[in-house]
């Protein structure tokens, strides 16, 4: 109860570019999730994943079997199905993109919902600094992998092993915040271990926007190739 009651959130901030972005990718995910869904109703599991099964079928009857149709319509139904997970992650990210963009701030811990990555905890001992940061001082791509398309209001919290850009217009907030960061002088990895980054450099390609954008093109190829089989 003394956890919820010491609860405050800060709204983050997100440009009018990105909400309208967000809105025209997750009803064209939603589409495609409900497009391919649909046609594996109205065309049926076996028409669409093995419509070679009857006349392999009939065909065994006279000559040996042959399995090839068989792995592929397996292959195809491992695409599809990884296609979809894709697509329902993508809702998923957008959607909080949308109508998330929160941080809650409770006595030991932080609660962050902000598209692309989704931090349902992250601990007050991991963070070790907040700062404000002008975007003069940032790399094109290190802003545009945090879909942060504003320019303005812009702060990075240094994590244990790894870093956050977020944006907030909530000024009050952010400084109540970052004076409860000060006051426990947590430290880095680096500073700890003496390591330079190590976790974080063997995670970071989950979070680098050329891999999203490279998992999103694969899934979606997969998902092409199904169409046109």
């Amino acid at each position: 109860m003394n956890r919820l009651k010491s609860c405050y959130k800060i709204r983050l901030y997100r440009s009018r570019l990105f909400y309208f972005l967000c809105a025209v990718l997750l009803a064209l995910a939603c589409f495609h999730f409900v497009y391919n869904f649909c046609l594996l109703i109205r065309v049926g599991f076996d028409d669409l994943f093995f419509p070679e099964k009857q006349s392999v079928y009939a065909a065994s009857e006279t000559q040996p079997t042959d399995n090839m149709p068989f792995i592929t319509g397996v292959i195809i139904v491992i695409g599809y199905v990884l296609t979809q997970l894709e697509l329902l992650g993508e809702i998923v990210l957008l959607a909080i993109g949308l109508f998330g963009n929160r941080l809650y701030v409770y006595q030991d811990d932080t609660r962050i919902f902000f598209a692309p990555r989704l931090f349902s905890r992250v601990s007050k001992r991991d963070i070790c600094k907040i700062e404000p940061v002008s975007v003069e001082n940032l790399g094109f791509w290190e802003r545009l992998s945090s879909f942060n398309f504003g320019k303005k209001y812009l702060y990075r919290f240094t994590c244990y092993d790894t870093v956050l850009l977020l944006s907030s217009k909530d000024e009050a907030g952010m400084a109540r915040l970052t004076a409860d960061i000060c006051a426990r002088c947590n430290k880095t990895e680096e500073e700890e271990t003496g390591t330079n980054n190590a976790l974080g450099e063997k995670m970071s390609w989950f979070f680098i926007w050329e891999s999203q954008l490279g998992c999103w093109i694969g899934a979606h190829v997969v998902s092409v190739l199904l169409l046109f089989k």
